[in-house]
């Protein structure tokens, strides 16, 4: 097999036996275009494969190449959990992506994913909300790491490399590329997930200082609620 390409395949291991998430024989490049069925993004495949899995915990798959997992399956959802797991030496502590609740354990977590993901819908700041518009992907343009892009959020120039690994952080995620949708601040939910998406697997708490008053939230849902609220307008 070429080194540029990987076959797609992924099978997990617990003490019952081998526990096959999913099965695939599709051959994807590296420098390939996937798409996250988890959050909807679009990525390289390098990019999915090194570092967006661990944001789901590996939680996740290749829209059309890869079987949706079933988060009911607990036995499926532990071997995937310990096989992320036992790739990093830290402890690990894992925080819902529905409903940010935290746990620290991988019995504790898949079994809280069983009971989050039956309901259909989710409360923020007891508003419910459509799972469809905080998975709603906004990045439908894809960039060479090098090329130039231009931050839609404060219009400052940069090459894509920078933009993605250093200047979303500015921001907390909350921004766009130039010839992008814009992001709707009125879309609550779409802020929750873009504010978790960029959180590290182990942070439980993290202030957030508005761009637009400088005030502090200690909470990904305060935060956004204030955005929304208040400070987009101005």
């Amino acid at each position: 097999m070429d080194i540029d390409t990987v076959d797609v395949k992924l099978e997990v291991n617990d003490d019952q036996g081998s526990v096959t998430n999913f099965v695939s024989t599709n051959i994807i490049s590296h420098d390939s275009v996937v798409t996250c069925g988890k959050c909807e993004k679009q990525m390289l495949y390098q990019e999915y494969d090194s570092k967006h899995r661990q944001i789901h915990y590996g939680l996740c798959w290749i829209v059309g190449v890869e079987d949706e997992i079933d988060f009911t399956d607990t036995s499926t959802i532990q071997a995937i959990l310990k096989k992320n797991t036992n790739k990093s030496k830290a402890k690990s502590t894992f925080i819902c992506e529905w409903c940010d609740a935290v746990k620290k354990t991988i019995s504790g977590f898949a079994n809280h994913l069983i009971k989050c993901k039956q309901n259909s819908v989710m409360s923020v700041n007891n508003e419910v909300l459509n799972e469809s518009d905080v998975n709603l992907s906004t990045t439908t343009i894809t960039h060479d790491n090098d090329s130039m892009v231009s931050c839609g959020r404060c219009g400052e120039s940069m090459i894509y490399k920078e933009y993605k690994n250093i200047h979303i952080h500015t921001h907390y995620n909350l921004c766009w590329l130039e010839g992008e949708e814009k992001l709707d601040y009125l879309n609550e939910n779409r802020m929750v997930f873009l504010l978790r998406e960029i959180l590290p697997n182990t942070t439980v708490k993290k202030k957030f200082i508005c761009e637009w008053c400088k005030d502090l939230k200690k909470s990904v849902i305060g935060f956004a609620s204030h955005v929304k609220k208040m400070c987009h307008r101005t």
